[in-house]
């Protein structure tokens, strides 16, 4: 035997028409109640949206804006990496990299995606990479083993602080 399946709204107004009785007294009911979770529904998704761009652009601005939270620093191979910098792709020779965690990691903690990996993927996607890499010329895809490296560089470091706590 078939079994009838209702909508949400299907089950609420039979269940209201047998406790009120007035169709259309319970289409109203119904449509007041979408209209005030819809209503809900962008309003939640509204806060979400500008809690988590609010901490992307904290995390993007303190590390343009000089930062110093960090030193400067040496890596093993010479790259030296400055106060506002998190991550250097040496390409001239043999790849070389440098990568920290994120200065500021309330983006992080939000989506569990550094913000300096967000801005590597949309270089990538908007062409800004010849820009980044300093004029080295190379086709962009080669980039994408590169850049797939420094991110997860950067990503396990951030990992690593987060496991630690």
């Amino acid at each position: 035997m078939d079994r009838i399946s209702f909508t949400k709204d299907e089950e609420i107004e039979l269940i209201l028409s047998r406790m009120i009785g007035e169709p259309y007294v319970c289409k109203d009911i119904i449509k007041l109640k979408n209209r005030i979770e819809e209503y809900e529904s962008r309003m939640y998704h509204c806060e979400m949206w500008n809690l988590v761009v609010s901490e992307y652009f904290r995390g993007i601005d303190r590390t343009y804006a000089g930062y110093t939270g960090y030193t400067g620093y040496t890596g093993s191979k010479g790259l030296h990496i400055r106060d506002e910098t998190s991550y250097i792709i040496n390409l001239a020779t043999e790849p070389q990299y440098i990568a920290r965690k994120d200065l500021v990691t309330g983006y992080y903690q939000l989506t569990n995606v550094s913000y300096q990996v967000r801005e590597l993927v949309m270089s990538l996607i908007n062409g800004n990479v010849r820009q980044k890499t300093h004029g080295i010329d190379s086709p962009k895809h080669s980039y994408d083993k590169y850049f797939g490296i420094l991110a997860k560089m950067i990503m396990d470091a951030m990992r690593e602080e987060y496991s630690l706590k």
